[in-house]
């Protein structure tokens, strides 16, 4: 088979990389493209395309493995559209069925679309989106109950779409970014030397969006808890949102802190991602406020909790309820009320337990051999 994969953000390629290493490593002939063809949210604005090129193939060499990888900007839509025309996949595998913003979406023509949908986001993108997908390939087992047609009403699909939505199939293979820590690594931006003779923890940054967030409280919160986990002697990493350019009105907690962590990411070339390594390694990992991410760092170390802050906003409230409540076969749901009576105590509980890695579950993670034993038998029918 011909297999091409289309890269259009920074965090595409912690769920893609391990399916081109598989797919290489299974004598299928494959193509990593690199896109900035977007006007705004441009995540690789900040990246030169040579750091990018170099950063798949690094991560390929270091898995003994190779392929073509090549960058295509904004203006290189007829380049791109030269270079489908001689190599024409037989499948794509991408992330992103609609953007906001784009100035071009790379073509796909008679290739099959297996699309990798960001949990109930991308309920709405595959019936409004620029792609038609043959097959979706989910984050999480829960996820499948947003593709159905009797999906919820809050994902504000219409009665038609949802019946459309149900008639492309999905299908969950297992979690693509934890099968990451399988692989031999290659690391960019992410450093340890710092942590010789300290305690570590991880914290995934939610950015502030104004209207939706508080940005007296949150802020006041990261201050306290980075002085308090500096002075029992943590270093602290922390992963930061890459929202792309322009930058729109949203903030980084950090922006309004005093107190600083010891290691920001802020560019994540690293493979595995931050978002699954650092939990690997650190002894505490948590989450302030909702974001998706949680499943993915609770997974990895169990010893992860949400932190919510006063007066968090009815959207946090809403989310935790709707999706975070309902847990997941392979994580709980730990929950730490930060502005409760005795919650820094809880907080201090939760620290001197240590490292608890789910090293079983890691091991166990094989979505891309599954997907690609799925894709060739239809091939070969």
């Amino acid at each position: 088979m011909k297999i091409t994969f289309y890269i259009t953000g920074i965090v595409d390629f912690q769920d893609l990389l391990p399916a081109v290493i598989t797919s290489i490593r299974r004598g299928h002939e494959c193509r990593v493209y690199i896109f900035d063809c977007l006007q705004k949210k441009r995540q690789f604005y900040y990246y030169d395309q040579a750091s990018l090129v170099n950063f798949v193939q690094s991560v390929l060499k270091a898995n003994a493995v190779t392929c073509e990888v090549k960058f295509y900007g904004q203006h290189d839509q007829k380049a791109f559209n030269r270079e489908f025309d001689s190599f024409t996949p037989d499948y794509i595998m991408l992330q992103n069925a609609k953007h906001r913003y784009p100035i071009w979406y790379p073509t796909s023509g008679d290739s099959k679309i297996i699309h990798f949908a960001w949990h109930m986001d991308s309920a709405q993108a595959l019936v409004r989106g620029h792609y038609k997908a043959h097959l979706n390939v989910v984050k999480r087992s829960l996820d499948l109950a947003y593709y159905g047609s009797d999906s919820p009403d809050w994902l504000e699909l219409s009665k038609s779409e949802k019946d459309q939505v149900s008639r492309i199939e999905s299908r969950y293979f297992g979690n693509f970014r934890l099968e990451s820590l399988n692989y031999n690594s290659f690391f960019d931006s992410l450093r340890l030397e710092g942590t010789k003779n300290k305690k570590t923890c991880f914290i995934c940054e939610a950015h502030l969006k104004p209207g939706k967030d508080n940005y007296t409280e949150i802020p006041k919160f990261v201050d306290e808890l980075l002085e308090r986990l500096h002075k029992n002697n943590y270093y602290v990493f922390w992963k930061k949102r890459e929202k792309g350019y322009p930058k729109e009105k949203w903030n980084s907690p950090l922006d309004f802190c005093k107190n600083s962590p010891d290691f920001i990411i802020e560019k994540d070339l690293n493979f595995p991602s931050a978002i699954v390594y650092l939990p690997y390694v650190c002894d505490a990992s948590f989450v302030i406020n909702t974001s998706c991410a949680y499943w993915d760092v609770k997974k990895v170390n169990m010893n992860a909790a949400m932190l919510q802050t006063k007066d968090p906003g009815s959207r946090e409230e809403k989310y935790i309820k709707l999706v975070y409540e309902k847990g997941d076969p392979n994580a709980q749901f730990d929950l730490i009320k930060m502005h409760e009576n005795n919650s820094w105590e809880t907080l201090d509980c939760w620290l001197a337990m240590g490292k608890k890695i789910n090293y079983q579950y890691i091991r166990q993670q094989s979505p891309s051999t599954k997907l690609l034993k799925y894709m060739e038998s239809e091939f070969n029918d």
